[in-house]
């Protein structure tokens, strides 16, 4: 390819060299399945994947439920992952016999 580069785009190459992201896989990303997705559900599935290891820890998981119809765009598999690796962050940097709270709302649009 002839012509000027973009720096943009060896920014971006650098960047994604620098936190390990492939272009193979910002592309999969950016092209995930997106739905309207309920975050009760991605939380009720979050909490279902990190209670074996919270019990085990002696750490509990308070959830706090949103209402039904709190919804975000997105990819559920990926949101559920994302929840579940905070929650398993919580749990690891927690000491025995304390609780994680796990909540979600509006502050104006944001969710």
């Amino acid at each position: 390819m002839t012509g000027k580069r973009n720096p943009h785009m060896e920014k971006g190459r650098v960047l994604l060299a620098v936190t390990g992201f492939h272009p193979q896989r910002w592309r999969e990303l950016l092209s995930a399945e997106r739905e309207v997705v309920p975050l009760h559900l991605v939380i009720a599935e979050a909490v279902t994947r990190i209670r074996p290891a919270s019990e085990q820890s002696g750490i509990e998981i308070r959830v706090v439920e949103p209402d039904v119809n709190l919804a975000v765009m997105g990819d559920r598999r990926q949101l559920v992952s994302a929840v579940y690796n905070l929650l398993d962050n919580a749990v690891k940097y927690s000491d025995a016999g304390s609780s994680v709270d796990v909540s979600a709302g509006t502050h104006g649009r944001l969710v």
